[in-house]
């Protein structure tokens, strides 16, 4: 395709674009990058005891205009969109630090919360990582 002495050669291994201009220049539309690079860092596997408060911390390079959300993998409960909590658990709350790092904060951490969560962002298509709390301690009392 050609636009204005413009040519876009797509590159279908990582949905990047490469641009060639009339002087023969060619340069890489870095936005279009692999889905994976909007992330700085996997989130790490948080392990905590029965009570405690765990926190799993997402890092998002390029967040732009996008929203980043946190989700329960498990029951595929929204938690969080941007900086609003959508779920009515009053142990849970979502921090933005800097520009790129957010941090889903459990506290009085069950048994229940054990499992996969997932930091999403809306880009198209949508992108996410996921991270696994361990929770650790008895099911009952004795």
């Amino acid at each position: 395709m050609c636009i204005k002495g413009i040519r876009f050669l797509p590159d279908s291994r990582n949905g990047s674009h490469y641009t060639q201009k009339a002087d023969g220049k060619v340069t890489l539309d870095t936005s279009l990058f692999l889905r994976e690079s909007h992330y700085g860092l996997p989130i790490q596997t948080v392990t905590v005891n029965v009570g405690q408060t765990a926190r799993l911390t997402c890092f998002v390079q390029t967040p732009g205009d996008y929203k980043v959300a946190w989700m329960n993998k498990i029951t595929n409960a929204v938690l969080s969109m941007g900086e609003t909590m959508i779920a009515k658990d009053s142990r849970m709350s979502v921090q933005r630090e800097q520009r790129a790092t957010w941090i889903l904060t459990i506290q009085n951490v069950t048994l229940r919360d054990h499992g996969y969560y997932t930091c999403n962002i809306n880009t198209q298509p949508p992108t996410s990582i996921h991270g696994f709390l361990n929770v650790v301690g008895k099911l009952y009392k004795t």
